[in-house]
């Protein structure tokens, strides 16, 4: 049976599917946590053991969702990420003369991705806290914009409220999310959208384009907009810290656990159906 065309998946580290190595038989627990005594601020890939990366593809969401639609799912291979990387990330695959950036490589792809191999693309918007702030055309990393007394600096000199300066990011991540994925439903790529964070859900919720995009979450005939609202009713185990099923002693981990994977890849999938009437 033929493959269908392809899938990119582009978010932070639950995207990647970090941390699902815990639920392998690996001996991954104290050789991880040997890796994250010595490099705590870092989860470089040639960091991780190979063994544990080949088993994350196997189980991770966008695995599931790939399969189902007998397709493949194309992840970026690093580890970590922001909203910022995501929108570099397509940019850089679909439409970038160059092809990729030093240090954004996807996974068993070297060179741009032809945009005709690909049906789809989920786009997960993560902390928007590590996006960089865009103010008349200057870049403003998170660790300027961040520092109370930074930011006042820079709003005061761009003539802007302190006070909006979280709904003027939101905005601004918004809106260039929209620009990317507004070039890839051009060239007939479908985008889908889902949040980790409830703030930004709530104004994509709001948005013309993201309202028919914005894949939530339903969890015993519940509406969630956004994966954190889930944990904030502790209405199932997502959070791998909190894994007594799996797991005497849950690894002090707090990104999604195997079943939270598998329900990430079950809304999305059904959303996918519903919208495209599969």
């Amino acid at each position: 049976m033929k493959k269908h065309k392809g899938m990119v998946f582009t978010g932070c580290s639950f995207t990647f599917g970090l941390s699902l190595w815990y639920y392998t038989s690996l001996e991954c627990l104290g050789v991880h946590k040997r890796v994250l005594d010595q490099y705590p601020d870092t989860f470089a890939p040639n960091l991780i053991p190979h063994a544990y990366i080949e088993c994350v593809k196997n189980v991770r969401y966008s695995r599931l969702v790939a399969n189902h639609f007998d397709s493949f799912d194309i992840v970026r291979h690093n580890p970590s990420g922001s909203n910022d990387s995501a929108i570099e990330l397509l940019e850089n695959l679909f439409f970038s003369a160059t092809g990729h950036k030093e240090g954004w490589e996807i996974a068993n792809c070297n060179n741009k991705v032809d945009v005709t191999d690909i049906s789809r693309v989920i786009f997960q918007f993560t902390e928007i806290g590590r996006s960089k702030l865009y103010i008349d055309n200057i870049a403003y990393e998170p660790c300027e914009w961040m520092n109370i007394k930074n930011a006042k600096k820079i709003y005061k000199k761009h003539k802007l409220s302190l006070e909006d300066y979280d709904d003027y990011l939101i905005k601004q991540t918004i809106s260039r999310a929209k620009s990317v994925l507004r070039k890839l439903e051009k060239v007939g790529v479908k985008t889908y959208v889902w949040s980790w964070q409830d703030n930004l859900a709530l104004q994509l919720d709001k948005d013309d384009f993201f309202s028919r995009r914005l894949i939530p979450f339903i969890v015993h005939n519940k509406k969630y907009l956004s994966y954190n609202a889930i944990l904030a009713e502790n209405t199932l185990t997502c959070e791998i810290l909190h894994d007594y099923k799996n797991f005497i002693d849950p690894p002090k981990d707090r990104h999604p656990t195997i079943e939270g994977h598998k329900l990430i890849a079950d809304n999305i999938i059904k959303f996918i159906e519903k919208n495209e009437n599969l």
